[in-house]
């Protein structure tokens, strides 16, 4: 079984092997038609027992046809590059998922004898080791074998919301008045209650678990090194105690300065009602009757605070300075409030004329040389010498001449 690996041969039980797939999904598909009519029928008698057995029957047959499309698939990869597989001494990494799919689905399959004679091809070429490896549901995955091909040939019970959609499908298909909601309410499970905090409303979640932080035991290089550490956290553990005390002391230290404080608070009496707030705040804003009115002034309006006794129209004494300002009276507001000028009217814009445009600006002068300046008094420069010298020879000639 075991022999030399060819080819030839490999291509040939390939080829055999499509036209076999071809032919037995063609049967299937005729079978798993007359087994999707049976549970319509029962589903249409009203027995759901019995279709929800057949309806597992249905689904395997699904699976299986899809098995053989992914099988038909890499056949014809590998009928296509054995002669490349011959040449190479090693898989070649792009056939590493479609020959292990092989060899694991030729161990599942019972319809196709061509799939065993493929296997045998490939145990010859890559040793027994790859074939049994590539067969187990456990190491099949290290091989590369399609995902979809061993959920497909997976031997495990479908799921209720597997068959309660395809029996929604059949239902659908043949037109059978069928209550799927009741179905599903029987069929799947009930939804698991959610966890809850002792004691606490339902549905509300666990809280977060916390890690408690341990403290990783200190190692020591002898007993010296650990007595020297102990004596450490000793001196600390001293030192703080003593600070603890020294803080200790200094708040009773403090406990009979802070009692004159403590007792000169003002304390109501029993049966004592508190007094009552003031109209003006501290800062000067009064809460008098034009405010309560609902008429509050304006913030930026400063004549309606006024020294309390400063001279006024309504008569009043004059106060020293440095006394805070209170609100003035409802009659003084209005006395103020009718002195002052009212909005310009029509009349006095037509006075005032339309507005005319600025005058141009001056045209820039040039700015003049500067003057001469005239020669300094008692100066003495290379003209005046000159002039000096002239005037000594003038005289001299004069006097010659006499």
């Amino acid at each position: 079984m075991f022999g030399g690996f060819s080819s030839s041969k490999c291509k040939t039980q390939c080829k055999l092997c499509v036209g076999r797939i071809k032919l037995m999904r063609n049967k299937r598909l005729l079978q798993l038609k007359q087994m999707r009519k049976e549970v319509a029928d029962l589903l249409r008698a009203n027995k759901q027992e019995n279709a929800r057995i057949r309806v597992e029957t249905v689904i395997r047959e699904n699976l299986t046809l899809q098995a053989y499309e992914v099988l038909e698939l890499f056949v014809e990869l590998l009928a296509v590059r054995v002669h490349l597989i011959e040449k190479s001494k090693e898989r070649p990494q792009d056939m590493n998922e479609a020959l292990g799919t092989l060899v694991y689905a030729a161990a599942r399959i019972q319809d196709f004898p061509e799939l065993l004679a493929i296997r045998a091809q490939l145990a010859a070429k890559y040793g027994k080791e790859f074939i049994t490896e590539a067969s187990s549901d456990i190491s099949c995955l290290k091989w590369n074998v399609n995902e979809n091909m061993i959920r497909c040939l997976t031997v495990q019970p479908p799921s209720p919301e597997d068959k309660l959609a395809t029996l929604s499908d059949i239902a659908q298909e043949y037109a059978v008045e069928w209550d799927a909601h009741a179905a599903a309410q029987e069929m799947l499970p009930p939804p698991s209650a959610q966890p809850r905090y002792p004691g606490g409303p339902v549905g509300m979640m666990q809280p977060p678990v916390v890690p408690q932080w341990a403290p990783a035991p200190m190692m020591y290089a002898d007993a010296a090194a650990a007595a020297a550490a102990a004596h450490l956290s000793a001196s600390q553990a001293m030192a703080a105690a003593e600070a603890a005390q020294r803080f200790a002391e200094s708040l009773q230290n403090r406990a009979p300065d802070a009692a004159p404080t403590a007792a000169a608070k003002p304390t109501l009496q029993d049966g004592a009602a508190p007094a009552p707030l003031p109209d003006a705040l501290p800062h000067g804003f009064g809460l008098g009757e034009g405010f309560r009115q609902g008429q509050p002034p304006s913030v930026d309006d400063t004549s309606l605070y006024t020294d309390p006794g400063a001279e006024d129209s309504a008569g009043g004494k004059a106060a020293a300075p440095g006394q805070r300002f209170t609100k003035r009276s409802d009659s003084a507001i209005q006395r103020s409030y009718d002195a002052a000028a009212g909005p310009p009217t029509k009349a006095d814009a037509q006075q005032v004329g339309k507005p005319s445009a600025p005058p141009a600006p001056p045209a820039p002068v040039p700015a003049a040389a500067p003057a001469p300046r005239p020669p300094a008094a008692g100066g003495s420069s290379a003209g005046g010498d000159d002039f000096s010298d002239l005037a000594k020879r003038f005289e001299a000639l004069k006097r010659g001449g006499k």
